[in-house]
């Protein structure tokens, strides 16, 4: 019956940390999903392959022109 106690004891601290380390992984995914539209309405992220000021795009190229805007 000693043990029991600890256990719940352990389960709860395993909790608190997946919880401090859930946390802290969404406030990184947001702070880089909101940053993403302003890194490609700038001009950075869109490939140049034939350096040619951008008159060839890719697709993944149009796929971020359409969700951000150019």
């Amino acid at each position: 019956m000693g043990f029991q106690p600890l256990l719940i004891k352990n389960m709860f601290a395993v909790q608190q940390k997946m919880f401090v380390f859930l946390l802290l992984a969404f406030i990184v995914i947001i702070q880089i999903a909101e940053s993403a539209p302003q890194y490609y309405n700038s001009g950075y992220g869109l490939s140049d392959p034939a350096f040619n000021g951008g008159t060839r795009s890719t697709w993944q190229d149009s796929i971020v022109l359409h969700l951000f805007g150019r």
